[in-house]
């Protein structure tokens, strides 16, 4: 639901899940200890920064249990060595664990008090109190209802009243006794005018459905910040989702109801029956062009045993967000009104078939039933691709062989201007849905490239990173030595990564394989002197034993060699 603290701001989808990363802890000037989180609204939302105490932490926990009835996992306190690192480091751990338990379930992470933790610029734990003002205005207003008792938060929407209403008989209305009275702020953003939106609610109370919950009174309070008020009869057994969950009363809180261990499945028969009931309540709402898109467990009322209805049908042009709306957002295949209301009525066949809300866009199954048949048709991401329509959903055997009985034909008479605003209503619905899927694309595009490019980067600094490391050890050579012994240069140079080396020598001539003298010059020339010797650089080692050849070419002694006599033949012969 579009809220705010103000309710005069940019407004915030309430059904965006909120998720928090604890990042570090730090020393606030006052001394204590803070822990700073980063908070997302969404898979690509934007990320703000928000910094708590432990004791805060410790008031979240201590609010969820007194409101749930469960423990939270929150991290024990200590009094001594509570600012030593290692310890902090731990409890940071800790609780973020215990806010991931809050976050990943499915009905705590709807709390008012999660949400103010986390987001306090946006929600307020005022907006009951705002609601209660809201309703007494409306009934100095109106003064042919009077309230029995006000109920808070029976819903997970945080800006919805639920009270017990009697009539005092000075309008004329068609049911007596208690009624419930639903009275929830509209949006800065509605998708019909506002000045339509009063005449339509008077319409909308008025159908005339077997399968749909017939109100008594649809009203439009307030201007500045308008709320849709309409009155109902008390279903008998609640919601589906209380018999579901075997609920005492529609009356306490919806965690209180929802997080017990006593919910269970319902029978394949009541499953066909009620899927088959809302199923025809679906066509009817499509065949007269109200944009619905609310269908839920908590939606659908049950009378008894074989009947149940639809409300909450006046949701649809007040632009409230469903609470499968994150779901639908990131799958662009749900395309049209009626593949919406197809894909919520997935959901709800889940829940009614395992008896729990199916927390995730698409499940995948097994099952060889038909009602698993039907189950991949709707939420399988195969079957979402292709998702049938209403009519093919009712051509199906366990739905088409369900007795109805004799069900009157329903009625739903629309003035030619409310006609026209409800068309201009479906359309943008159907824009808005696009629109957010279409953002939610691009947003996921654009985290891809940057995700590739971070990717990019991490590359080339390894790379460069191994370049400069090769380069170092290439590099990391020790000084060479150079000895110059009876016209013989010799090298000896080892690297830091080898203890030995090969020897090279260099003789000092310019061609060092040459093994006998070069032949004499002819007579008549004289000898003419060697060009002067250069010393070639030696070449890198290769062998071991280098430094014993220099050491032993470094003791040479010419003294020590033997006298040769020399024959000299090269002379001419006479």
């Amino acid at each position: 639901f579009f809220i705010t603290s103000t309710m005069t701001t940019i407004p915030v989808d309430e059904t965006t899940a909120l998720k928090c990363t604890i990042d570090d802890f730090d020393r606030a000037q006052e001394g204590h200890i803070i822990y700073i989180m980063s908070v997302s609204r969404g898979d690509y939302g934007e990320v703000t920064k928000v910094s708590k105490r432990y004791s805060e932490f410790a008031a979240l926990a201590q609010d969820i249990t007194t409101l749930c009835g469960i423990n939270i996992p929150l991290p024990p306190k200590k009094f001594f060595g509570n600012t030593d690192r290692a310890f902090l480091e731990k409890r940071r751990t800790a609780l973020q664990t215990m806010m991931d338990v809050i976050a990943n379930n499915y009905w705590l992470s709807k709390t008012v008090q999660f949400k103010v933790f986390l987001d306090s610029s946006h929600f307020s734990r005022k907006f009951s109190r705002e609601c209660d003002q809201g309703l007494r205005m409306f009934l100095r207003s109106e003064p042919s209802w009077s309230v029995t008792t006000v109920i808070h938060h029976c819903g997970w929407r945080s800006n919805k009243l639920y009270a017990i209403v009697e009539n005092k008989g000075y309008t004329v209305t068609e049911q007596t006794g208690e009624q419930l009275l639903t009275y929830v702020r509209i949006p800065n953003a509605p998708v019909m005018a506002m000045e339509a939106i009063g005449s339509t609610l008077k319409y909308i109370s008025g159908i005339s459905h077997a399968f749909i919950a017939k109100g008594s009174f649809g009203y439009l309070h307030g201007t500045d910040t308008p709320a849709a008020v309409m009155v109902r009869s008390v279903a008998p057994r609640a919601s589906l989702r209380d018999v579901i969950n075997r609920a005492k009363t529609f009356k306490d809180n919806f965690c209180q109801k929802y997080l017990s261990s006593k919910r269970r499945p319902l029978d394949v028969s009541l499953v066909a029956l009620y899927g088959r009931q809302i199923l025809d309540a679906l066509k009817f709402l499509h065949d007269k062009g109200l944009p619905y898109g609310h269908l839920h467990a908590g939606n659908v009322l049950v009378v008894n045993d074989r009947l149940c209805q639809l409300t909450d049908i006046e949701n649809g042009i007040l632009g409230l967000p469903c609470i499968h709306q994150s779901h639908i957002t990131t799958l662009k295949k749900i395309s049209t009104l009626e593949q919406r209301d197809v894909y919520c009525f997935g959901h709800l066949l889940y829940e009614m078939w395992e008896g729990k809300p199916l927390n995730a866009a698409f499940q995948e199954l097994r099952g060889q039933d038909e009602t698993s048949r039907i189950l991949e048709q709707l939420i399988t991401l195969d079957g979402i691709r292709s998702l049938p329509t209403i009519d093919h959903l009712l051509s199906e055997s366990f739905f088409k062989d369900v007795e109805l009985g004799q069900v009157e034909k329903g009625s739903f008479k629309l003035s030619a201007r409310v006609k026209e605003a409800l068309g201009a209503a479906r359309d943008a619905s159907y824009k808005a849905m696009r629109t957010r899927q279409l953002q939610y694309y691009r947003c996921k595009k654009e985290e891809e490239k940057k995700k590739a490019q971070k990717k990019k980067e991490q590359q080339r600094e390894r790379e460069k990173s191994r370049h400069v490391k090769s380069s170092q050890q290439t590099g990391n050579t020790s000084t060479e030595v150079h000895a110059t012994v009876g016209g013989f240069v010799v090298s000896d140079s080892t690297t830091s990564t080898s203890s030995s080396s090969t020897p090279k020598t260099t003789p000092n001539t310019t061609n060092t394989t040459e093994t006998s003298p070069p032949p004499p010059p002819p007579p008549s020339q004289p000898a003419q002197p060697p060009p002067p010797q250069q010393q070639q650089a030696p070449p890198p080692p290769s062998s071991s034993g280098r430094g014993n050849l220099l050491g032993s070419i470094q003791s040479f002694k010419k003294g020590g060699l033997k006298a040769t006599e020399t024959n000299d033949r090269s002379g001419p012969s006479v």
